[in-house]
This record gives C-alpha cells, sequence and structure tokens, in this order.
C-alpha cells in the first residue's frame, strides 16, 4: 500500500533523506499553487471592485523630471527640421503673411508638462448652449389648432375670423423613425381691422415649451426603465438616424415624465396599501456622490407589491425606519425575508401591526448550496413536497372550476403538517448533531429562528410560500445596474422608482405602457381626473369593460 508521505515511517537514513527530500518538493509544489491561487483572486478582487475610470497613477516626483527632459529632448530634435520648413514656407506664402504660427516645440513641451502633471493637454471645447435645431431631413408632419365656432362668436352678435397662425415646431417620434410635429395655431380677429384678438390655446405636453413631444418621450423612457437601455446607449441610435439629441436633455425629459405621473404612483400605493396581502423587499442601486471624485454611495430600491401592481421606494439607506414608514398603520400580512429592519413592522409595542409571513425560498437556500449532501437533498425535497401542495391544487381548482385559493387551503390543511413536522424533526438532528457549525447548521437555525412565519401559510390560502413575487419585479433594476449602473442624484433615484414602477405595474396588468401611457397624459398634465382612476389597475379593468361590451 502506497501511503502518503507524511505517514511513511523511515527504516534507515537513506528513506528518512528520500522522504524529506519528497516533503519539501510536495511544500514547494503547495506554496507555487498558494502564490497562483493568491494571484487569481488578486485578478478577482480587481476585477470586481476596481474603480471604473482608468487614472494615471502618480510618477514619483524623482521620475517626472528626468522622463520630461529626455522626452522634450527628443521631440525637439524630431521637430526641428519640420519647424524651419514651417517657417520658410510661412514666409514665402502666397498670401504674403510674415507672421508665424506659434512655436510647435514650445507646445509640444508645454503638453508634456501639463501631461506630467495630470492637466489635461487639450482644452475642452465649449459645451453648447441654445435649443437644438431640427435636422432638415426629418418627414414634417403638420397639426392645426383651432377654436370652436361657439367660442369665436363676439357680444355683438359677430364673428372672429382666422387672421394668421403661431408656429412652433417638435421633435416626436413614431415607430421606428423620427418626426418634425409641425404646430400650427390659429389666430382670430375681427373681420374689419383683422387684429388679433384671440389665438387657440397650446396642445397640454410633458415638456411644457420643450422640444421633445409626448411619443419622442415616452419612447425614451421605455426604452431606459422597461428594456433597460441607458441614454447613452439610445443616443447611437439617435446619431445614427441624424439626430444630434444630447442625453443631458433627454434626461430632463424624464425628469419632467416623472413629475407627471407622481400621482399617479401615489395612486399605486395606496391600491397596494389596501390589498390584505403584500409582498415587500429591497435591492440595493449605486448613487454617484458628487462629493467624493469617483465614488458612489449604496442607496435601496424598496419593492412593494400586491395586486398585480407594483411600487418602487427609492432611499439612501436600508434602515429599517423607511418601510415603517411607509407601511404605518397597515395590518394585514406582509410577506418577507427574515432582515431584522423588518422587525418593527411586526412588533405592536413598536407601532406595528401587520403579520408575517416568511419565504421558503430563502429557507431552502443553504440547503441548495450544499445539496450534494444527503441531509441537504432530502430537507430540499421536502420543501419541494409544500410547493407541489400548491401546483395540484391550483390543477385541481382549473379541471373543477373552482376557487384556488379554497383547494389550496384544503389540500394545505391536510398535507402540510406531515411535511413540515419531518422538516422540523431534521432540523432539530441538524442542531443537536456534530455539524452545528456547518453552513447546513446555518439553515436549520433560519428554520427554527423563523418557524412560525414559515408556517404562517396554513391560516390562510391566499398566503404564498415566498416572496419571489417582489423578486421578480426587480429584475429590470439588476439589468438597469448593469446597463446604466448608477443613478445620478436622489431626484434621479426618485424618477427611477416612479417610472420603473408603472411600467412594470403595466407588465403585470398585460397592457401597453405607451398606450396607456398616451391615454392618460392628458388628465396627468391637466390634473383634473383622480389620480386612483388612472393606475394601470384601474385603466386594464376599464378597458376590459370596454371590450366586454
Amino acid at each position: 500500500m502506497n501511503l502518503p508521505v507524511a505517514q511513511q515511517q523511515p527504516n534507515t537514513l537513506e528513506e528518512a533523506l528520500l522522504i524529506i527530500a519528497a516533503q519539501r518538493q510536495e511544500n514547494a509544489d503547495l506554496r507555487a499553487r498558494i502564490v497562483a491561487l493568491d494571484a487569481q483572486l488578486r485578478r478577482l478582487v480587481r476585477r470586481l471592485f476596481r474603480p471604473a475610470a482608468e487614472t494615471i497613477p502618480e510618477i514619483g516626483q524623482t521620475v517626472i523630471p528626468e522622463v520630461l527632459a529626455h522626452t522634450t529632448e527628443v521631440l525637439r530634435q524630431e521637430l526641428a527640421t519640420t519647424a524651419t520648413v514651417t517657417e520658410a514656407t510661412s514666409i514665402g506664402g502666397s498670401d504674403g503673411n510674415t507672421e508665424s504660427a506659434a512655436d510647435p516645440i514650445a507646445t509640444v513641451t508645454a503638453a508634456i508638462a501639463a501631461t506630467a502633471q495630470g492637466l489635461p493637454a487639450k482644452p475642452k471645447s465649449p459645451r453648447g448652449r441654445g435649443r437644438t435645431t431640427l435636422p432638415d431631413h426629418l418627414e414634417v408632419i403638420t397639426e392645426r389648432v383651432t377654436i370652436p365656432d361657439a367660442e369665436l362668436t363676439q357680444p355683438d352678435g359677430s364673428m372672429l375670423v382666422p387672421v394668421g397662425h403661431e408656429r412652433s415646431e417638435r421633435l416626436d417620434w413614431e415607430p421606428g423613425r423620427f418626426i418634425r410635429r409641425v404646430t400650427l395655431r390659429t389666430r382670430y380677429g375681427t373681420r374689419d381691422t383683422r387684429e388679433a384678438v384671440v389665438t387657440a390655446p397650446v396642445p397640454p405636453a410633458i415638456v411644457p415649451k420643450g422640444l421633445g413631444g409626448d411619443a419622442l418621450v415616452l419612447h425614451i423612457a421605455q426604452a431606459k426603465y422597461d428594456l433597460g437601455l441607458p441614454l447613452y446607449r439610445q443616443r447611437r441610435d439617435w446619431v445614427r438616424q441624424g439626430v444630434d439629441l444630447s442625453t443631458q436633455t433627454a434626461c430632463s425629459w424624464m425628469r419632467h415624465l416623472g413629475a407627471r405621473l407622481t400621482g399617479v404612483a401615489g395612486a399605486i400605493r395606496q391600491q397596494i396599501l389596501d390589498q390584505p396581502i403584500l409582498h415587500l423587499d429591497d435591492t440595493p442601486l449605486k448613487r454617484w456622490d458628487r462629493s467624493r471624485r469617483g465614488s458612489c454611495h449604496l442607496d435601496r430600491m424598496w419593492c412593494y407589491t400586491a395586486g398585480n401592481q407594483v411600487f418602487f421606494d427609492f432611499t439612501n439607506s436600508r434602515a429599517g425606519h423607511w418601510p415603517a414608514d411607509l407601511l404605518r398603520g397597515y395590518r394585514g400580512t406582509i410577506v418577507a425575508d427574515a432582515y431584522g429592519g423588518h422587525d418593527r413592522l411586526f412588533d405592536p409595542l413598536r407601532g406595528g401591526g401587520a403579520t408575517e409571513a416568511g419565504c421558503w425560498a430563502h429557507a431552502r437556500r443553504p440547503f441548495h448550496e450544499h445539496a450534494e449532501l444527503p441531509e441537504a437533498l432530502d430537507l430540499l425535497l421536502l420543501i419541494q413536497g409544500l410547493y407541489r401542495i400548491d401546483d395540484v391544487a391550483a390543477t385541481l381548482a382549473t379541471t373543477r372550476g373552482t376557487d384556488p385559493i379554497t383547494e389550496r387551503a384544503r389540500l394545505r390543511r391536510a398535507q402540510a403538517p406531515l411535511i413540515l413536522d419531518e422538516i422540523r424533526r431534521r432540523r432539530d438532528l441538524l442542531l443537536t448533531g456534530p455539524v452545528t457549525q456547518s453552513a447546513l447548521a446555518e439553515g436549520a437555525a433560519y428554520l427554527r429562528n423563523h418557524w412560525a412565519a414559515l408556517t404562517r401559510f396554513l391560516d390562510d390560502g391566499r398566503i404564498p410560500l415566498d416572496n419571489n413575487a417582489a423578486e421578480r419585479q426587480q429584475r429590470p433594476i439588476a439589468i438597469g445596474r448593469k446597463n446604466w449602473l448608477f443613478v445620478a442624484s436622489e431626484d434621479g433615484g426618485a424618477w427611477a422608482s416612479i417610472l420603473l414602477g408603472i411600467f412594470q405595474t403595466c407588465r403585470l396588468q398585460q397592457i401597453d405602457a405607451l398606450t396607456y401611457l398616451q391615454d392618460i397624459m392628458p388628465a396627468c398634465i391637466a390634473g383634473d381626473v383622480d389620480p386612483l382612476k388612472l393606475t394601470p389597475a384601474a385603466y386594464a379593468l376599464l378597458r376590459k369593460k370596454s371590450l366586454a361590451a
């Protein structure tokens, strides 16, 4: 039998020396492997956490003069001949101008010095100001705004007549292309003097007196907040179509759109809080920290969902008071993970009055990470049995035409207690066995500490087994983190929360977001309709009634 080197017993001096040499070689191999693994770990850490900006590191002061002097001298020699030729050409030029241009050697030297000092070698061109000029190649679509005849009657019975028009242009969008939308507002005056008395009103717009038409603003918002395309990436397509629209302008449009839809987002929140059961979760989101160059602050985006609607709340921390403030007075059931900040929601002594329901998806995760162990696999199969009960209940409800909640409650009461008893027995074995320090014991401790919340589904067939409903609604944020990386300010996070929530709610309600927003936008701008009647849920219900009629 071949034993490991460390377990071999030498019988002679030669064998001992051979074993020592083998151990030294083994130790050297292990040290080399440690060095290689350490290098891999450092590369991985740098790849994950290094700053995005590839700045040049500071060079020691003892190196800069030597490098600068050598480079300057080489460039001076290279450019000496060119400078002589340039001077001769400028003197004998046909325009008779004897003034020579700036010394190229001095220019290069100054540029090298500026670069070595960390200063920009090329001055930045001044940023443009003023309204963007619309390209001439875009198709022009003209619309006229008039005043009804009933409003053109003068007190003496005479009628005002058209005497001209006010012209304005906007950059707008039709599916697949940019257009120039020209609006002609008719001016009316008396027949005899032809002096203007009244002009047709300006059509309401998301961006008042702005360049962007409503269809274009909504198109950009959908691409960013529904499809995860950042503005700089959209701008490539705009330029390809011959429209040089800046991302700063488009960003200001998102601010206007968010302000228009603030009331609708608040109404969605109110309708969610009226539901007996809601889901709560949060996800990190970076915000650019203007006070520290190249750094971001880690903020949070809280997700509240119920009744096929979603509301997002952007905050600058994960402090537990944020959901507590928003859910103050809520007396329903909250499905959430085991985050300690949620405890005050369920503690009457701290102002909470909600009922906690646990998440089995979180409970099974530690065991799924060690599914190769028999103890973990057994618990995974038992937890899967709880989900199978709900699947069978849904199938029976569809087949029999019965209420799915009633079927689910009946099967849960009949079958789930046996499975839960076995999960609890195996949980206790893991906690009292020899592997109390293992990852399985940590999963078992999670089951023990949150057992009451995890078994809450036995009391109500409406309570789901997990919090996946909230986690699914946060996928656009996860996609956005990879694309637009961060939000530029707290205001930008607030606009993002409003627009993300509305687009996700439209998806849950199975309605087209652009059609919905175009239909409700006049009422949002005018502010003369109750926002509760403008939510995607209310819009979808009205649409179903109109189709049924």
